[in-house]
């Protein structure tokens, strides 16, 4: 499922799971309100990271990155509409 969409709340909702298969993972917030992101889902608004409407932040296994990590979602007001982009497969060099 190379690309998708998900709504963030004001409750912390997982966005992805973990999955050792996943290479590279992109969180656009595409509207909305700002919306913390963070591997911790009893932490997400207060140690997470913010992405404000048009931001976005990616996690790419050949940069070093825990692209398979779990990843939860939360808004302190409103909805956000997230877009989601997962790869899979091997990292040349790496495996």
């Amino acid at each position: 499922m190379p690309f998708r969409q998900e709504t963030a709340t004001t409750t912390a909702a997982q966005l992805v799971p973990f999955n050792s298969r996943r290479s590279a993972l992109t969180i656009r917030n595409a509207s909305g309100a700002v919306v913390y992101i963070s591997n911790d889902v009893r932490l997400v608004t207060a140690q997470g990271w913010p992405l404000a409407v048009g931001d976005f932040t990616s996690f790419i296994k050949a940069d070093g990155d825990d692209s398979a990590a779990a990843v939860y979602a939360q808004t302190l007001a409103a909805t956000s509409d997230l877009r989601i982009q997962e790869s899979f497969g091997k990292v040349s060099g790496l495996e």
